[in-house]
């Protein structure tokens, strides 16, 4: 019997041990994604003070203020441009950090905890269960499953939790019973999503890789 259960803690050990990898890579990844959007911006912040100490241009020069207007429209709207360009990869990876959890959750599931069923993945089930069987499941994972199906889904659930995470044009829109795109108005941070990041790294077994020697 002590064998067995020692089996299975190797066993834990080792499928947290792969997760912790998973999860460090998909980090990796997304950061490696952002680095030159994030830089653009921040350029592209530094350009606009610049543009601002720069001061009025002389009225009395038409083509001195042509350039100046020019000069400011074009930092504008690359900044939307660039941040709109940094939004839709933010989602790109929050889809993908839920999809390589309900995977594994569905593994673990399956062989950890005796679940036989073959149906696809059923967050609040599948959640319940490892948690029953001494798996941990995270709080934020559940922002991470709503936030998924928003984009996916143009499920409202996210919307009804926290507004925050939306452009405020969407009070506009339901306040004048416009049916709303959620996923397009959808804002992810940057600090949302180093949370949602670390939900997954602190989720799935509980049992710690151990060196045997």
């Amino acid at each position: 019997m002590m064998d067995d259960q020692q089996t299975k803690d190797d066993d834990l050990g080792a499928a947290r041990w792969r997760w912790n990898f998973v999860v460090s890579r998909l980090k990796d990844a997304y950061e490696a994604a952002c680095y030159s959007l994030d830089k653009e911006l921040r350029k592209l912040e530094k350009d606009h003070k610049n543009w601002q100490r720069s001061g009025p241009p002389d009225p009395s020069d038409p083509d001195e203020v042509e350039s100046h207007a020019n000069e400011g429209e074009w930092i504008g709207e690359s900044f939307v441009e660039t941040e709109h360009a940094l939004q839709l990869v933010r989602q790109g990876f929050a889809v993908v950090l839920f999809h390589s959890w309900e995977r594994h959750a569905l593994d673990w599931a399956r062989k950890w905890t005796g679940w036989k069923d073959d149906s696809d993945y059923n967050h609040h089930y599948v959640t319940n269960r490892l948690k029953r069987d001494g798996f941990i499941i995270d709080a934020g994972l559940h922002k991470l499953n709503k936030v998924a199906n928003c984009i996916k889904h143009d499920d409202a659930e996210l919307w009804k939790e926290d507004q925050s995470m939306f452009d405020p044009l969407m009070a506009y829109l339901i306040d004048n019973d416009i049916k709303p795109d959620y996923g397009r108005h959808l804002r992810l941070s940057e600090i949302v999503m180093q949370n949602l990041l670390k939900s997954l790294s602190e989720s799935g077994p509980s049992q710690q890789p151990t060196l045997r020697i």
